[in-house]
């Protein structure tokens, strides 16, 4: 199996060479990105996702069994961030259907997707309406519409993802556990946090149980054109999140609230579409995963 992981060097696309690299020992693994080289043992080019790459040549180049599309810029301006997840993405996906090659292309979006909802309407399924409100949602809906066009139009195999927040060791410090990660590997112990409110929920999953989701959709057939949350479909509140590191680092947090009077906000994901479809079950729990996230 020939497998192409786009973003490989990033924090999802670094795990999941290394997953692969155990579970399917066998498999040849080809990324690309924008490090001069990879710290793995695997094919690797620089490249850069949003230069006007000849798709076509590189395709039919590697002539990928499957991809795994994981590149998505989260932060920047929003024209940096429109040609990146959306311009970008439609020539990436033009070369693999000018390739004409038998190619599974997996899509990672994101729960930014959903936007906000009503917290009776938790757990949001994949049929819940999208309206997200920031340009990250806006651009991965709107390269989730791209894919599931090309599925329809050119017949290209595609599985779109919708992913919780992350956790795990190297997380973004952009997101809450990556944050609370590096606060808390400080070696004071009482740590200074400042956070919105206490009360914003959300659900997480660690990054080796998303591996684990990824490698088991691409490895299913007849979902072509489906779409699929990923999440261990258990909500936290950000105070709990704070006392799960607490309790795990055995530290004790100095919390600054500083939208503590903004009305909270509240929405995790249904994941019994993607346990029902490909019998997945989350490895980690929290405490292991917050325990992995600062070693």
């Amino acid at each position: 199996m020939r497998v192409l992981i786009t973003g490989s060097t990033g924090f999802l696309g670094a795990n999941l060479v290394k997953y692969l690299k155990i579970t399917k020992p066998d498999w040849d693994i080809f990324g690309f990105d924008l490090k001069d080289e990879s710290d793995e043992n695997y094919k690797y080019k620089k490249l850069d996702f949003n230069y006007q790459v000849n798709w076509k040549h590189e395709f039919m180049e590697f002539e990928p069994d499957i991809i795994f599309h994981l590149i998505g810029l989260f932060r920047g301006s929003e024209e940096e961030v429109y040609a990146t997840n959306v311009y970008s993405f439609e020539r990436f996906i033009e070369g693999i259907r000018d390739s004409e090659l038998n190619t599974k292309l997996l899509v990672m979006g994101s729960a930014a997707q959903y936007g906000s909802v009503n917290k009776n309407e938790n757990p949001i399924n994949e049929n819940h309406p999208t309206k997200p409100v920031n340009a990250y949602g806006k651009t991965k809906n709107l390269q989730e519409e791209i894919a599931l066009k090309f599925y329809k139009d050119n017949d290209i195999d595609v599985i779109c993802t919708r992913p919780s927040s992350f956790v795990g060791n190297g997380v973004s410090k952009q997101l809450l556990c990556g944050y609370l990660s590096n606060k808390f590997r400080s070696t004071e112990n009482i740590i200074d946090i400042e956070i919105s409110n206490a009360n914003d929920i959300r659900d997480y999953i660690d990054v080796r149980d998303v591996c684990q989701a990824l490698l088991l959709l691409q490895e299913k057939s007849g979902i072509s054109g489906e779409i699929f949350n990923l999440t261990t479909g258990i909500p936290y509140t950000n105070l709990e999140v704070i006392n799960l590191f607490e309790k795990v680092s055995m530290k004790k947090a100095n919390i600054v609230y500083t939208q503590q009077d903004k009305l909270h906000s509240e929405i995790w994901l249904d994941g019994s579409k993607l346990a029902k479809t490909v019998n997945f079950k989350p490895r980690y729990t929290m405490d292991e995963s917050v325990s992995w996230s600062l070693h």
